[in-house]
Protein backbone atom coordinates (compact mmCIF):
# COMPACT_ATOMS: atom_id res chain seq x y z
CA UNK A 1 0.00 0.00 0.00
CA UNK A 2 2.73 2.64 1.00
CA UNK A 3 4.30 4.84 1.21
CA UNK A 4 7.50 4.07 1.91
CA UNK A 5 10.77 6.86 2.83
CA UNK A 6 11.96 8.15 -0.14
CA UNK A 7 8.60 7.09 -1.67
CA UNK A 8 5.70 8.79 -1.12
CA UNK A 9 3.12 6.55 -3.24
CA UNK A 10 0.13 5.22 -2.02
CA UNK A 11 -1.66 2.02 -4.24
CA UNK A 12 -4.95 0.29 -3.48
CA UNK A 13 -6.66 -2.51 -5.19
CA UNK A 14 -9.92 -4.34 -4.59
CA UNK A 15 -12.37 -6.54 -6.10
CA UNK A 16 -14.98 -3.30 -6.44
CA UNK A 17 -15.27 0.45 -6.13
CA UNK A 18 -14.57 1.30 -2.46
CA UNK A 19 -18.03 1.85 -1.32
CA UNK A 20 -18.86 4.70 1.60
CA UNK A 21 -18.75 3.87 5.23
CA UNK A 22 -18.83 -0.29 4.24
CA UNK A 23 -20.32 -2.48 7.28
CA UNK A 24 -18.08 -5.15 5.63
CA UNK A 25 -15.37 -5.60 7.66
CA UNK A 26 -12.68 -6.21 4.71
CA UNK A 27 -13.41 -2.97 3.54
CA UNK A 28 -13.57 -1.15 6.73
CA UNK A 29 -10.30 -2.66 7.33
CA UNK A 30 -8.69 -1.65 4.01
CA UNK A 31 -10.24 2.19 4.30
CA UNK A 32 -8.38 1.85 7.55
CA UNK A 33 -5.42 1.41 5.95
CA UNK A 34 -5.15 3.52 3.49
CA UNK A 35 -6.39 6.26 5.95
CA UNK A 36 -3.11 5.47 7.75
CA UNK A 37 -1.37 5.53 4.72
CA UNK A 38 -2.27 8.84 2.95
CA UNK A 39 -1.86 10.58 6.49
CA UNK A 40 1.90 9.09 6.30
CA UNK A 41 2.51 11.24 3.16
CA UNK A 42 4.19 14.04 3.95
CA UNK A 43 3.96 17.66 2.26
CA UNK A 44 6.51 19.12 0.11
CA UNK A 45 7.19 22.78 -0.96
CA UNK A 46 5.90 23.08 -4.52
CA UNK A 47 4.23 19.39 -4.73
CA UNK A 48 -0.39 18.44 -4.45
CA UNK A 49 -1.48 15.33 -3.87
CA UNK A 50 -2.31 13.75 -6.58
CA UNK A 51 -4.83 11.18 -7.16
CA UNK A 52 -6.38 8.67 -9.82
CA UNK A 53 -9.29 5.87 -9.80
CA UNK A 54 -8.49 3.38 -12.66
CA UNK A 55 -11.19 0.79 -13.79
CA UNK A 56 -12.75 -0.18 -16.24
CA UNK A 57 -15.80 0.14 -15.28
CA UNK A 58 -17.83 2.68 -16.62
CA UNK A 59 -20.82 3.12 -14.27
CA UNK A 60 -21.68 6.73 -13.13
CA UNK A 61 -19.98 8.00 -10.08
CA UNK A 62 -18.48 11.14 -8.47
CA UNK A 63 -14.90 10.23 -9.01
CA UNK A 64 -13.88 12.91 -6.07
CA UNK A 65 -16.31 10.52 -3.51
CA UNK A 66 -14.35 7.26 -4.53
CA UNK A 67 -11.31 9.15 -4.28
CA UNK A 68 -11.48 11.50 -1.13
CA UNK A 69 -15.18 10.87 1.07
CA UNK A 70 -15.47 7.27 0.58
CA UNK A 71 -11.74 7.18 2.05
CA UNK A 72 -12.62 9.42 5.05
CA UNK A 73 -10.62 12.52 4.23
CA UNK A 74 -8.80 13.09 7.82
CA UNK A 75 -5.56 14.85 8.21
CA UNK A 76 -3.77 14.37 4.41
CA UNK A 77 -0.63 16.77 4.57
CA UNK A 78 0.28 15.80 1.07
CA UNK A 79 -2.97 18.11 0.16
CA UNK A 80 -1.68 21.18 1.80
CA UNK A 81 -1.36 23.01 -1.28
CA UNK A 82 -3.41 21.15 -3.24
CA UNK A 83 -5.18 18.14 -4.42
CA UNK A 84 -5.53 16.88 -8.21
CA UNK A 85 -7.86 13.66 -8.94
CA UNK A 86 -8.56 11.81 -11.97
CA UNK A 87 -10.83 8.67 -13.49
CA UNK A 88 -9.20 6.68 -16.07
CA UNK A 89 -11.13 4.27 -18.01
CA UNK A 90 -8.51 1.48 -18.69
CA UNK A 91 -7.70 -1.43 -17.18
CA UNK A 92 -5.34 -1.31 -13.82
CA UNK A 93 -1.67 -2.14 -13.40
CA UNK A 94 -1.34 -5.89 -12.08
CA UNK A 95 -1.44 -5.62 -8.01
CA UNK A 96 1.95 -7.26 -6.50
CA UNK A 97 1.81 -10.82 -6.39
CA UNK A 98 0.14 -11.31 -9.85
CA UNK A 99 -3.30 -11.72 -8.33
CA UNK A 100 -6.16 -11.65 -10.38
CA UNK A 101 -9.77 -9.85 -10.07
CA UNK A 102 -8.46 -6.48 -8.52
CA UNK A 103 -10.04 -4.17 -10.76
CA UNK A 104 -10.11 -1.34 -8.90
CA UNK A 105 -6.84 0.62 -8.24
CA UNK A 106 -6.30 3.68 -6.43
CA UNK A 107 -3.18 5.67 -7.02
CA UNK A 108 -2.58 8.94 -4.25
CA UNK A 109 1.25 10.72 -5.16
CA UNK A 110 2.88 13.67 -4.74
CA UNK A 111 2.71 15.37 -8.06
CA UNK A 112 3.97 19.04 -9.76
CA UNK A 113 1.31 21.37 -10.18
CA UNK A 114 3.10 21.99 -13.45
CA UNK A 115 3.00 18.47 -14.39
CA UNK A 116 -1.03 18.53 -15.60
CA UNK A 117 -3.64 16.11 -16.13
CA UNK A 118 -2.13 12.38 -16.76
CA UNK A 119 -5.55 10.52 -18.06
CA UNK A 120 -7.52 13.85 -19.64
CA UNK A 121 -7.07 14.45 -23.28
CA UNK A 122 -7.03 18.60 -23.91
CA UNK A 123 -10.33 19.36 -25.75
CA UNK A 124 -11.84 22.68 -26.64
CA UNK A 125 -12.67 24.79 -23.48
CA UNK A 126 -16.10 25.11 -23.23
CA UNK A 127 -15.23 28.44 -19.85
CA UNK A 128 -13.12 29.80 -17.81
CA UNK A 129 -13.71 31.02 -14.41
CA UNK A 130 -11.79 33.04 -11.87
CA UNK A 131 -12.14 32.01 -8.01
CA UNK A 132 -13.59 35.08 -6.11
CA UNK A 133 -13.51 35.65 -2.44
CA UNK A 134 -16.59 34.05 -0.20
CA UNK A 135 -16.94 37.63 1.28
CA UNK A 136 -17.54 38.36 5.03
CA UNK A 137 -20.27 35.39 6.53
CA UNK A 138 -23.49 35.89 6.13
CA UNK A 139 -26.13 35.97 9.35
CA UNK A 140 -28.37 33.09 8.81
CA UNK A 141 -29.33 29.35 9.65
CA UNK A 142 -27.52 26.75 8.92
CA UNK A 143 -23.92 26.31 7.67
CA UNK A 144 -22.47 28.88 5.47
CA UNK A 145 -20.00 28.30 2.29
CA UNK A 146 -17.16 29.61 4.82
CA UNK A 147 -18.40 27.14 7.74
CA UNK A 148 -18.06 23.90 5.11
CA UNK A 149 -14.86 25.71 4.12
CA UNK A 150 -13.46 25.51 7.95
CA UNK A 151 -14.45 21.86 8.11
CA UNK A 152 -12.94 20.69 4.87
CA UNK A 153 -9.74 22.44 5.80
CA UNK A 154 -10.44 20.65 9.90
CA UNK A 155 -10.39 17.62 8.25
CA UNK A 156 -7.05 17.81 6.02
CA UNK A 157 -5.13 19.51 8.57
CA UNK A 158 -4.37 22.65 6.61
CA UNK A 159 -5.55 26.48 7.76
CA UNK A 160 -8.45 27.57 6.75
CA UNK A 161 -7.31 30.60 4.92
CA UNK A 162 -5.71 28.17 2.67
CA UNK A 163 -9.16 27.08 1.61
CA UNK A 164 -10.90 30.10 1.71
CA UNK A 165 -10.71 34.16 2.62
CA UNK A 166 -12.67 35.40 5.43
CA UNK A 167 -12.94 31.77 6.99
Amino acid sequence: MGPSEGNPLVEFWSRRRLPFESKEPAFRAMRSALQDALSAIPSRDGLILGAVYTSEDRSRFDVENVLIYNVGARKWPAARAGLRFERAFECPPTPPGDRTGLDHYHRYELTSTEEGWRHWDRGQVLGRFEIAGLGPRPHRAGPSLCDVAERIAGRLGVPAEDIAEDA
